[in-house]
């Protein structure tokens, strides 16, 4: 895919890149309208949540006021005496009822809303304030003995002042008096006591002014809606919200169709009425403000398509036909006519790379003419190269010369029986002739030997000093590793470390392969170690890569350790050299790291 994109001409790439932005700009408006939605939907559920709670609020306190003057009513002892029965003469009677009245009077005074009060006793007997037992007589049976008031639907109370919505909350009465055995009845059912109270004195205000639209619903236990002081005109409404509740509708949010228009309703329970508060808001009024919004959003996308047309299509011919003109002036070009120019012009770059193509024309020319000298230098080099080659066999002869007259002395030591020189002697030679030796890499273990040739003369001259232990397994002593890299490592170990230490000194030498294939060759002492300045500063010279020099009158290099880090750097990258431990009284380690190659490894 990637490739055949790069293989498009420039002019459907951009196309492409165009589209894209489009698309990228209409994705984000299109993500930004979807957030905005989720965010007024949101907090419009948020609010209407609130306001719900706060009727239910209402709701629950106009319910225990009701219920403490219902049980005030109930509990009263002229109320009781009416209940039961109790036998009076004419005018105590008549007294009696009008202290009644002045008691359910003063009851109904303490809630507004309140349109009546009716007791009615276990023989059919009431009495009223407000004409209200028609209402109260078909709600007698479902009335509670559990003490709470049971509340009817919504029922129409017509009154002088009109008609008007409300509900019967009722209870049954129980007996508390004890005058005389003739007519008590403790703890019995003496009869019923009931109150007619309007639906808006009981919800609260319906109106939601802060939010527009939104209309609040009292649904009673028989699922019939009551809108308030905001029902107008909402028959198909209410009746939707009924069947919906009818059909087991949850809390929402849900959103139905009334009358081709999507409502937005919401729903909380009222257990003490045994009703609803339902919220109804219509969607386009939640979202009038978004939807502009998003209009907008379209007409700017579209006024920025069509303004950014016409100069990205400029910019494009710009850029493609200074191309093309130069793809054709070369397909037209042969190799022996190359005096002619291209002449471009347009833009900053295809003006600079018409003049570096006329410059390569004339390059390429200048570059015919010097074919024949660069062929005569490179024989030039070729035979100054051989000569090199024969000057440095010729080099050779004085040291071989010198490892003859090594082995000479080792023979007339050993005839003079002085094994300490044919010692130092022989491994002396040995060195000699392995250092002139003309390959770069050469196995472990022949490196091994070497070191072992200098170990063996460092033992004459500390007589027993320092012990030796080698570790080098089967697998790594086959290993290439570039020529006399591991002697100067272990001369650094013995004069740095052992040989200023007053007692004896241990020297270990091993090596390891990791599961990299990487080969690590350690050299540890147990001498005198270094301070945390000195390993700074001898970490830093390794950490300065391989091209510094390394002179031996710069008393702050260690030379040995530098020119062995330098050699691994260069010949295998930076990431190969050698490491550096140490502290102060307890000895150094160096280890080197380079690739594990040759032997068992190839």
């Amino acid at each position: 895919m990637k490739k055949s994109f790069k293989a498009l001409p420039i002019r459907s790439q951009l196309l492409i890149l165009a589209a894209l932005t489009l698309f990228v700009m209409s994705l984000i408006i299109s993500i930004t309208y979807l957030q905005m939605h989720y965010f007024v939907n949101n907090r419009s559920k948020e609010y209407t949540s609130q306001i719900i709670l706060q009727m239910r609020k209402n709701v629950q306190y106009n319910s225990d006021v009701i219920s403490r003057i219902i049980s005030n009513v109930s509990y009263n002892p002229i109320s009781q005496e009416f209940l039961v029965g109790a036998p009076q003469d004419p005018l105590n009677k008549l007294e009696k009822r009008n202290m009644l009245w002045n008691t359910l009077i003063n009851m109904k005074d303490m809630k507004q809303g309140i349109l009546d009060i009716v007791l009615v006793d276990m023989e059919g007997n009431y009495y009223d304030i407000n004409s209200g037992w028609d209402l109260v007589k078909g709600e007698l049976d479902n009335f509670s003995d559990r003490g709470e008031p049971h509340y009817s639907g919504i029922k129409d109370f017509m009154l002088k002042s009109g008609k008007n919505q409300c509900l019967v909350a009722g209870v049954n009465v129980y007996s508390v008096l004890r005058n005389g055995d003739s007519y008590n009845k403790v703890g019995t059912v003496i009869g019923k006591a009931s109150v007619i109270i309007e639906a808006n004195a009981l919800i609260g205000d319906m109106n939601v002014p802060e939010l527009h639209g939104t209309r609040i619903f009292l649904v009673d236990r028989d699922n019939k809606a009551y809108g308030g002081y905001n029902t107008k005109n909402e028959d198909e409404l209410l009746k939707s919200i009924s069947d919906y509740i009818k059909k087991g509708g949850g809390k929402g949010p849900v959103t139905l169709a009334v009358n081709g228009e999507k409502q937005v309703i919401q729903m909380e329970e009222l257990p003490e009425i045994g009703g609803k508060i339902i919220s109804v808001t219509p969607e386009r009024v939640l979202f009038a403000d978004i939807v502009n919004i998003q209009r907008m959003d379209i007409v700017i996308l579209i006024a920025a398509v069509v303004l950014l047309s016409i100069p990205f299509f400029f910019i494009v011919n710009n850029i493609v036909n200074p191309l093309k003109n130069l793809i054709q002036f070369m397909s037209s070009r042969k190799l022996e006519n190359l005096k002619e120019k291209v002449q471009l012009t347009g833009y900053a770059e295809i003006t600079i790379m018409a003049e570096k193509f006329n410059g390569m024309l004339d390059e390429i020319d200048n570059l015919t003419y010097k074919l024949l000298d660069t062929n005569s230098k490179l024989y030039e080099t070729e035979i100054r190269q051989k000569q090199a080659e024969l000057g440095f066999l010729r080099s050779q002869i004085n040291p071989h010369f010198l490892c003859n007259t090594l082995e000479t002395v080792a023979g007339i030591a050993s005839a003079k029986k002085n094994d300490s020189i044919v010692n130092i002697t022989s491994s002396l030679g040995r060195i000699f002739r392995y250092s002139i030796n003309g390959l770069d890499e050469v196995p472990l273990r022949d490196e091994l030997e070497i070191v072992k040739s200098f170990l063996q003369i460092q033992e004459i001259r500390f007589s027993g000093r320092f012990d030796i232990t080698f570790d080098f397994p089967p697998e790594v002593q086959d290993l290439k590793i570039p020529k006399v890299i591991l002697q100067p490592v272990v001369e650094n170990a013995i004069y740095h470390g052992l040989e200023m230490k007053m007692e004896k000194g241990h020297l270990w030498i091993s090596a390891r392969i990791d599961n990299k294939s990487d080969l690590y060759i350690s050299v540890k002492d147990d001498g005198i170690g270094m301070d945390i300045n000195t390993l700074k500063r001898i970490r830093k010279e390794l950490s300065s890569g391989p091209d510094r020099y390394c002179v031996e009158g710069d008393r702050h290099l260690n030379i040995g350790l530098i020119n062995v880090d330098s050699r691994l750097k260069l010949s295998f990258g930076p990431m190969y050299g050698i490491t550096v431990n140490s502290a102060l009284r307890e000895g150094t380690e160096v280890v080197l790291k380079l690739p594990a190659k040759g032997g068992q490894n190839v």
